[in-house]
Formats: structure tokens, C-alpha cells, sequence
């Protein structure tokens, strides 16, 4: 794997950041509509279940080390500068240069590119991390942007370490899951690319 971005890489990955960073937030809206509370804490199963086909996308039109860590920092970014609890951003940053380490330190396999995909939906986890860790400031953090008491109840009553294990596990599987889904319609992609060539 190659470490150099080039203009054009940045611009490309930069296009499948934009693209993730929606599809985030269309989840983010679906799942908080639809399940008030719990909603909140399956968004990063959901992305990861649908984005499999952004990330290996990128990984073979930007096959360099840097393509997914400026995929996963869009949301760090945005978490960053959109009042959330400070900490939140953190796990974004870790986990995409986490994911490029894995795509670059070996031959590439598929196994290698579904761990990397797997590591990187991790980066989500910033939010549930400090509700977990850091209960209370994460709710001051909370009601520091407006958020009311039933929001903030019916988010609360989900926090127990039963639910953690069950969400990093179901994170893990719809990693697996949207990974292999990623990876045929990848695949699907180039064989109708090279048969109109």
C-alpha cells in the first residue's frame, strides 16, 4: 500500500466522506424517529450494516494509507464542532487510522479488509462510550444543548453493561454482515465496469 495522497486521492476520499457523513445522518434521523432512546444507541449498527459498499469503494479507488482515516474523521469532525461531549469525537480518529494501520501492515485479503471495515465502524462508539463512562457529564452535555428530560430518560433507561455488550456485539456482526454485502457489491461494480469497457 502506497502512503502518498495524492490531490486527486484526497479529493476522491473526500467525495466518500461526504457520502458516508449523509448516510450517517439518514440513520441518525431513521433511528431516533422511529425508536425514541434506543434509537440513539443502534446507530452504528445500522451505518454498519449499510456502508460496506462506501468503505471497500474507497479502499480500491484510494488504496493508501490515509483514505480511511479521512473517511471516519467526517463524523469525528462533525461530532467535534456540533456540541458534543468532547470525548465523542476521540473514538473516530482512533479507530479509522486503527482500520488504515490493518490495510497497510499486510498482503491485502479479504479477511484483512473485513477486519479494517469492522475496526472502523468501532469509531461511532464515541457517544455511547461516555454515556457509559462518563454518565454524568455526558447528560449535562445533554441538556446543555437543549435536550429535554424525557429524551434524556428514555435514553438512560437502556444504560446498563448488558446493553453495552449486546451493542458492541451487534456492532461486530453487522460489521461482518454489511462487510461481506460491501464487498459483493463492490465486485458487482467492477464486472459491470469492465464489461462496458
Amino acid at each position: 500500500m502506497k502512503f502518498t495522497l495524492k490531490t486527486k486521492d484526497l479529493i476522491t476520499a473526500g467525495v466518500f466522506a461526504a457520502l458516508y457523513f449523509v448516510v450517517v445522518a439518514l440513520v441518525t434521523f431513521a433511528c431516533m424517529i422511529l425508536l425514541p432512546g434506543l434509537g440513539n444507541l443502534i446507530i452504528p449498527t445500522v451505518v454498519a450494516l449499510i456502508v460496506g459498499p462506501i468503505f471497500y469503494l474507497l479502499i480500491n479507488r484510494v488504496p493508501k494509507f490515509g483514505a480511511v482515516t479521512i473517511l471516519s474523521s467526517v463524523m469525528g469532525i462533525f461530532f467535534m464542532f456540533s456540541g458534543h461531549f468532547p470525548l465523542s469525537f476521540i473514538p473516530n480518529f482512533v479507530f479509522g487510522i486503527l482500520a488504515d494501520i490493518l490495510l497497510s501492515s499486510g498482503k491485502r485479503t479479504a479477511n484483512r479488509e473485513l477486519a479494517a471495515f469492522t475496526v472502523f465502524n468501532y469509531g461511532l462508539i464515541g457517544p455511547l462510550v461516555t454515556l457509559w463512562f462518563m454518565k454524568a457529564k455526558y447528560v449535562q452535555s445533554l441538556v446543555d444543548r437543549g435536550k429535554g428530560a424525557d429524551y434524556i430518560n428514555g435514553l438512560l433507561k437502556y444504560v446498563n453493561w448488558n446493553i453495552f455488550i449486546i451493542l458492541m456485539i451487534s456492532i461486530l456482526i453487522a460489521s461482518i454482515i454489511g462487510g461481506l454485502y460491501g464487498k459483493k457489491m463492490m465486485a458487482k461494480h467492477f464486472s459491470h465496469a469492465r464489461t462496458i469497457n
